[in-house]
């Protein structure tokens, strides 16, 4: 897991030979009003997802983990807590679906409190559980980059 500032990004790139583009998309002019959706970067390899939700408790939220993708969480507006644990320290809650590729979990949360222009980028070792509110439920802009592991 990696949390940082997208300032920092070029220092990232060299960890995937398909992070700059990740990273360029998040430099976009229209970043913050481009609508929700799906946006293909390099078709099934790399694309994002600009989503709009409003955070959740923690009593609500389960961890997630992925095999086929690494997500680059980028947050546009609003702030959130960020639940991360390593996968061998939780508990499955439900088998790896390959189709969807995703796993849920359950365990201990440790909670990262980010904010706009901040991102984590999550490896398929990393269980994430986003979303979830700081003290009020509040309004999140945010794009969600997959990374087709190599």
């Amino acid at each position: 897991m990696i949390f940082d500032n997208v300032s920092n990004c070029k220092k990232y790139e060299a960890l995937h030979s398909d992070f700059e583009k990740a990273f360029s998309f998040l430099k976009r002019a229209d970043l913050d009003s481009i609508a929700p959706g799906r946006y293909d970067i390099d078709g099934n390899d790399v694309y994002a997802l600009v989503q709009e939700y409003e955070t959740k408790s923690l009593a609500d939220s389960i961890y997630e983990a992925h095999r086929k993708y690494i997500d680059i969480q980028y947050l546009i507006e609003g702030v959130e807590n960020m639940g991360y644990s390593q996968i061998e320290k939780l508990n499955v809650l439900s088998p790896y679906n390959e189709e969807n590729d995703f796993l849920t979990l359950s365990g201990e949360p440790r909670l990262i409190l980010y904010n706009p222009r901040e991102f984590f980028i999550l490896f398929p070792e990393d269980a994430h559980m986003p979303g979830i509110s700081h003290g009020e439920k509040g309004k999140i802009r945010k794009v969600v980059i997959k990374v087709r592991v190599k």
